[in-house]
């Protein structure tokens, strides 16, 4: 029998370019002829992985762009994050495959709700960094029944800013049915108790992959009172929550931890300084030990220094470490200039010869 409920003729295979998020809700096919869910090998993981590949095409980005947009006419900011692990969301909607996933429903690519922004930034706020209960009342809204009113921020969904790749991640739970039932009714024979003896149940799920990058933004009410928000706190603190706690489901895991592109930046530039200097330091050593070595020859002590600086150094630059040539070379080309040696145009046939050996690399 087919396994899918289509007529025999209909073709039911994946387009790359089609809507990830229909396929995904409307299409698994994986069943057994009782209409359960395929386990194992040719079930629900080989469904999943046609999902591992980049998702959406130029109208992400350009959804992305007009969010910025919007949200910089109704005075607001944009915060772009990049994931630092796995990524996912939606985790608890139904689905044949045990685990959902979110899908925005145009765009079919992974997303977080502007509710889900709303709800992660006031759990940091209210349990880590202990906000008083008037800001969390401005920013989020009351919670009193009585007096029920909205919050001063508004909270746009978080998309991602350019196409996102999707993998299949796998969880091993030992306990599956103490997870279940076991609290409430525990089995005579020990089935459902949380046991060493149990065997792990791989299950399949979808997640979105390290460093993809995803747009958070907010933007204040046209109120009195959301004038008094100062928005640069509130997205550094929305920042602080998606570095420390994350987004998405299992957190305590480590899932969903992301780190704003400018600090990245700002890291990677910090170590290129740190790499750069480290160089410079060898560059800088390595000159100096072998210009001890060509003074202590006893064949070249008593050669003049620009004869030194010439043929004598450019046959030990031959075999200087890659790296560490355009440092050199620009100390070279300087101290030529010191002693009188024209580096544009050497004039005799040991500066010519260096001059070639040293532009050769």
């Amino acid at each position: 029998m087919p396994q899918i409920p289509l007529y025999d003729d209909c073709s039911a295979k994946k387009q790359l370019d089609s809507h990830s998020g229909l396929w995904f809700n409307k299409f698994f096919d994986k069943y057994e002829p009782n209409w359960k869910p395929i386990e194992g090998e040719g079930g629900k993981s080989s469904w999943l992985k046609q999902f591992n590949h980049e998702h959406g095409g130029k109208q992400v980005t350009e959804y992305a762009a007009r969010q910025r947009v919007l949200v910089s006419l109704l005075g607001g900011d944009t915060l772009a994050m990049k994931t630092q692990w796995h990524f996912v969301t939606g985790m608890g909607n139904n689905h044949p495959v045990e685990n959902g996933f979110a899908w925005h429903p145009t765009l079919g690519v992974p997303y977080l709700t502007g509710a889900a922004v709303k709800g992660l930034l006031r759990a940091w706020c209210e349990e880590w960094d202990k906000k008083d209960d008037a800001t969390l009342a401005l920013w989020f809204g009351s919670k009193n029944d009585k007096s029920p009113s909205a919050g001063a921020l508004i909270f746009f969904d978080a998309v991602p800013i350019n196409p996102v790749t999707l993998k299949v991640d796998v969880m091993t739970p030992h306990y599956g049915k103490w997870y279940e039932k076991g609290d409430q009714k525990p089995e005579e024979d020990g089935s459902n108790i949380p046991a060493d003896w149990h065997s792990p149940v791989p299950i399949p799920f979808l997640v979105v992959d390290k460093n993809q990058s995803f747009q958070f933004s907010i933007s204040k009410r046209e109120t009195c009172a959301a004038q008094k928000i100062e928005l640069s706190v509130v997205m550094k603190e929305l920042e602080s929550a998606l570095e420390c706690i994350g987004a998405g489901a299992k957190t305590a895991a480590g899932y969903g931890q992301m780190r704003s592109e400018k600090s990245i930046h700002k890291q990677k530039e910090q170590e290129n300084e740190i790499k750069a200097k480290g160089i410079e330091d060898r560059a800088f050593s390595w000159l100096s030990e072998t210009l001890k070595d060509l003074r202590e020859d006893k064949d070249l002590s008593a050669l003049p220094e620009t004869d030194l600086w010439k043929k004598s150094l450019a046959t030990r630059w031959q075999l200087a470490p890659k790296e560490l040539k355009p440092i050199l070379l620009e100390e070279i080309k300087k101290k030529w200039i010191k002693l009188g040696i024209k580096w544009g145009a050497p004039e005799g046939g040991s500066a010519r010869n260096a001059k070639n050996i040293y532009s050769r690399g």
